[in-house]
């Protein structure tokens, strides 16, 4: 006989517990087979979000829901070692996304039909469990969106009221989407460690012909014009060129003139392109990042 394949519900955490509950019991009513239910959440060391996690775990006691076995997993966000409190540094949103693309990964490495409900929580958090929803799901998998009133926010609010059965306002939405991964398999990667390696190769990738431009332009440059190149890219204006070069206004001009020719050369630019400072920045920041060396 075959195996079944695992039914999960992943949930996005925040101080509103009655919203994992809410949306669970209405798969459920629906016929879901849940086993599982994985509740992504910020750190329980916050006030509002540790009463809240506990809320729903003493749902789960004896991994038993509603007369149901289901599986209570927490999993939270955490930059290094620390737990993250909030969604508010760069840091802290690419971990959380590591943290939903490599859960839905492994539980896609096992089959798993896969209902997310992406309601609770900092709206940033459902953001991001959509975002890799649409890289790992499949047309098996779902996304949920709980649609309640005013009144009924106000009637369970902080988890007052944790269950509230066949209520017409409050119901489960199906957010319809048609995941990237499913279409261009490609996309889903398996050789990057987490987001920001996936990322940063994904710009090398793309970049790869540009810095190869970059380089043929640098090195029929003088070692002058590579100076002055250097420093445009940094932002440095004509003037201030020319002073810490020691050289005059228009010698600046000069090797700008000299730079924009090769470069309209190297990328085949028509006749009439003009090449600006900003062109230049925006061309030649990543090769002089790759070089390692001062741009100021």
């Amino acid at each position: 006989m075959p195996t079944a394949h695992p039914c999960v519900y992943v949930a996005t955490l925040g101080g509103q517990p009655q919203i994992v509950t809410l949306a669970l019991d209405r798969l459920l009513a629906q016929g879901e087979p849940i086993t599982e239910a994985i509740i992504v959440h910020l750190s329980p060391a916050e006030p509002r979000y540790g009463r809240a996690l506990r809320r729903v775990a003493d749902e789960f006691r004896g991994e038993c829901y509603a007369g149901q076995r289901i599986r209570f997993r927490p999993l939270v966000v955490s930059v290094g070692p620390q737990a993250a409190s909030d969604l508010r540094a760069d840091r802290a949103v690419t971990s959380a996304l590591d943290t939903l693309q490599t859960l839905i990964r492994q539980l896609k490495a096992t089959d798993a039909q896969i209902h997310l409900c992406i309601s609770g929580g900092r709206r940033l958090l459902g953001m991001l469990a959509l975002s890799a929803a649409m890289l790992y799901f499949d047309r098996s998998d779902m996304i949920w969106h709980l649609s309640s009133s005013d009144k009924i926010r106000a009637r369970t609010a902080e988890g007052s009221l944790m269950h509230l059965p066949d209520h017409a306002d409050a119901q489960l939405v199906r957010v319809p989407v048609e995941p990237w991964g499913h279409l261009f398999p490609a996309l889903r990667t398996q050789r990057d460690p987490d987001f920001s390696s996936a990322i940063s190769r994904r710009r090398r990738d793309v970049d790869a012909p540009d810095q190869a431009r970059c380089q043929q332009v640098y090195e029929k440059l003088t070692e002058r014009q590579r100076e002055v190149l250097q420093l445009l890219v940094a932002g440095v204006t004509v003037q201030e060129i020319s002073a810490r070069l020691c050289i005059v206004i228009s010698t600046v001009h000069a090797h700008k003139k000299q730079i924009f020719a090769e470069s309209a050369i190297s990328w085949e630019l028509p006749f009439d392109a003009r090449a600006d400072a900003r062109w230049l920045r925006k061309k030649f920041l990543a090769f002089f990042d790759a070089r390692s060396k001062p741009l100021a």
